[in-house]
């Protein structure tokens, strides 16, 4: 998966991802350190992602159920306090 951060774009591991969150025609890829954007469509990154442990938890929003221990509802929220990690895959866990 190719996310762009400023004009430049990097490869990401799809197991690397938390969560992928939508905002209009806007597609976040969230991981441990940085946001990104992504240049597809919802339903592509659906496609692309199948065969790896992401379900999606909203219209708008895609986990990494690897990277999930525990569940809070902490909706609405701007992307970086929407989306909680915590267990052994958390940086500071």
């Amino acid at each position: 998966m190719a996310g762009r951060s400023g004009a430049g774009y990097h490869l990401i591991d799809p197991d690397d991802v938390l969560a992928f969150q939508a905002e209009r025609e806007i597609v976040w890829i969230i991981t441990a350190n940085r946001e990104r954007i992504v240049n597809r469509a919802r339903q592509r990154i659906d496609e692309r992602l199948r065969g790896f442990a992401f379900q999606r938890v909203h219209h708008n929003a895609l986990v990494n159920v690897n990277h999930v221990k525990s569940n809070e509802a902490v909706w609405p929220g701007p992307r970086s306090g929407s989306i909680h990690q915590t267990g052994a895959n958390t940086p500071n866990a």
